[in-house]
């Protein structure tokens, strides 16, 4: 090669070098355009799932409503006939529900049954002999003995031609001055969610499966694998992912892995997964990775032919002009050797014109390389940094109550909350729910941290306050119990601050638990501002095996209580000074005796002129909650 012409050697490396390139970008393009296609995938299979997932929640959230309604409608009712049309009354409103049924006097002589089911249209009393009745028979007395109500495994009823699942309560009636055991029982059909999942599909071949919390299969497209257990799916899956499936169930957390399903031919493919929260069911959705990537393939075989042919026009123009361009290509190279000596790095290359060049374009096409990787990764660290703030604040926001009121047929209180996320996203939260009828749960947390991890960690906190908290249970134990549940996540090392009570709407009782949360004020009704200095523990998910002890008070009628997170007292004006408590005190002073949302916005108004034209720090919080007393009793 050394003893060729510079037309050759222009030829051979220009070929070379253009080659090179070419194949470099179009690798770079790959790599980028996958990831884009997948973390596109990842959002879409994501929303679908975590839809789907509401969907069934949904459905099961009415069929346990359903049975409350008669738990608590049976213990203010004296006739059997008075049940009956209640039995009736509900079983109409839900077009969901199969049956219903109240049994009393539970196994003794003295048992009463009302049964009610669905027949096309048509309402229909009967007894207990159906084979609906005989299948849950085994399942009442597990619910009965365990004393807590539940959800039934999936069951087929042959009448309806259907799978169904049954939602039973436990409970005592007062019958004769004595009180009995009874149980409460709703049957809904799973037909409306099969009907609803069998329409989700994604790309080609894409598809639902519902998994119960045992890991039975409670939805699949193909009907021969429903009520099959997990782990007598090998011949859908491997040994590996059934091993991954049934510790994803027992998460009960959402997320995606990558699963090797026989169904595809043993081919890759990505699971997308999310919880019902209602039952402790699962729903995955499957989507072949190859047909993600099939038709970015298509193009890199187009390219990839465009790129042979342009290489062969290029060779053959090369070789064309090669000759009436030796002069310009060498004042090219000793162009090129000039720049290189003057800039401090010499181009030591023997040999002709053309070599001197390829030298010289070498070391400038990796100088460029080089530039391009780093503006690539500059602008891909960028965009993953705005998604994870963008996808930290929808997590954060998705929870939090935006309308107000929320009870708005409930005229004994009136409550407004506010959430106002930073750029830099933090872990705020506040969340307020019945326990019953009578008990309002209110919670405020602020968990250390930011970006998606804070707000993941928040979000678990409600979602594990939420299935802890009941009306028997008092505040410092549901906290000592949050506790331990977030300190048994060994991989964690985050914890949250937060404040919860519960207020009895009947009497006013007001009943707190403050585990490292800065200190809620009570507006009297003369307008004193009273601080709740009261704290019972350090924030839960620090060191297990602690205790939380409570502090009750009793609200009088006009009375509103404001909590709120350090992003109000710590936020910092122009000087550098902070808004502090004291300032917060003396602001819901001047808002005065004002319903909850106005005593809100105020603040929030009079922290925002403090700012001035700062940027926002940290997540602000506020939440006030107003006590008129038990409109009931008064009226």
């Amino acid at each position: 090669m050394k003893n060729q012409n510079i037309a050759f050697h222009l030829s051979f490396y220009l070929l070379l070098a253009g080659f090179t390139l070419t194949m470099l970008i179009v690798a770079i393009g790959y790599r980028f355009t996958r990831d884009t296609i997948l973390d596109g995938l990842a959002d879409r299979a994501q929303t679908v799932t975590h839809t789907a997932s509401l969907l069934v929640n949904d459905a099961v959230v009415h069929a346990r409503k359903s049975a409350e309604i008669i738990e608590s409608g049976t213990k203010q009712m004296n006739s059997a006939q008075e049940m009956e049309d209640l039995l009736q009354l509900v079983l109409k409103s839900n077009p969901h529900l199969e049956a219903v049924q109240l049994k009393e006097n539970l196994n003794s002589s003295e048992e009463v049954d009302h049964f009610f089911y669905r027949k096309d249209s048509t309402i229909i009393g009967s007894d207990s002999d159906l084979p609906m009745c005989t299948q849950l028979q085994d399942w009442y007395h597990q619910v009965f003995v365990s004393g807590k109500a539940g959800w039934s495994d999936p069951f087929w009823v042959e009448g309806h031609k259907t799978q169904c699942i049954a939602y039973a309560i436990p409970f005592h009636v007062k019958k004769n001055g004595k009180e009995v055991p009874a149980i409460a029982c709703s049957v809904m059909s799973l037909k409306d969610v099969y009907n609803e999942l069998s329409g989700i599909q994604i790309y080609k071949s894409g598809f639902p499966i519902l998994f119960s919390s045992k890991g039975k299969v409670v939805y699949h497209p193909q009907p021969a694998f429903l009520n099959e257990n997990v782990d007598t799916l090998s011949h859908c899956f491997s040994l590996g992912d059934l091993s991954k499936i049934k510790r994803i169930i027992s998460r009960g957390v959402g997320g995606k892995t990558l699963l090797n399903p026989a169904c595809y031919g043993g081919r890759r493919a990505t699971a997308v997964y999310w919880p019902v929260t209602e039952n402790g069911w699962l729903m995955m959705v499957l989507v072949p990775y190859s047909e993600l990537l099939g038709e970015l393939r298509k193009v890199i075989i187009l390219v990839m032919f465009l790129v042979l042919i342009g290489t062969g026009v290029m060779v053959s123009v090369t070789i064309l002009l090669s000759r009436s361009v030796t002069t310009p290509i060498t004042q090219l190279a000793d162009e090129a050797r000039r720049i290189m000596e003057e800039e401090g790095e010499p181009l030591e290359v023997v040999g002709n014109e053309f070599e001197v060049l390829a030298g010289g374009l070498a070391h400038m096409k990796q100088r460029m390389e080089n530039y391009h990787a780093r503006w690539v990764q500059s602008r891909r660290d960028q965009e993953e940094l705005d998604r994870e703030l963008d996808l930290a604040r929808s997590i954060e926001m998705s929870i939090v109550p935006s309308r107000f009121p929320i009870f708005p047929d409930r005229k004994e209180f009136d409550c407004f909350g506010k959430l106002i996320p930073a750029r830099s996203v933090g872990g705020d939260l506040f969340d307020v729910f019945f326990l019953d009828e009578d008990k309002l749960c209110i919670s405020i947390c602020d968990t250390l941290g930011k970006g998606i991890p804070a707000a993941m960690f928040s979000v678990m906190t409600r979602t594990l306050m939420r299935g802890i908290a009941t009306a028997n249970i008092q505040v410092g134990s549901i906290m000592e119990r949050l506790n331990e549940e977030l300190c048994s996540d060994a991989e964690s090392d985050m914890f949250v601050t937060v404040f919860l009570s519960v207020l009895e709407i009947s009497t006013g009782t007001f009943t707190y638990c403050n585990a490292g949360h800065p200190h809620p004020y009570l507006l009297r009704r003369d307008g004193a501002v009273e601080e709740l200095q009261h704290s019972h523990g350090i924030p839960v998910g620090v060191m297990p095996r602690q205790t939380f002890d409570e502090t009750k008070m009793v609200f009088k009628p006009g009375e509103m209580l404001i909590t709120y997170t350090d992003g109000v007292t710590e936020e910092q004006n122009e000087s550098g000074k902070m808004f502090g408590q004291d300032r917060l005190r003396y602001e819901i002073a001047q808002v005065g005796q004002v319903e909850p949302e106005a005593m809100v916005e105020g603040i929030l108004d009079s922290l925002l002129s403090f700012r001035g034209r700062l940027e926002q720090r940290d997540d602000t919080t506020l939440f006030a909650v107003k006590y008129f007393g038990n409109i009931g009793q008064e009226e």
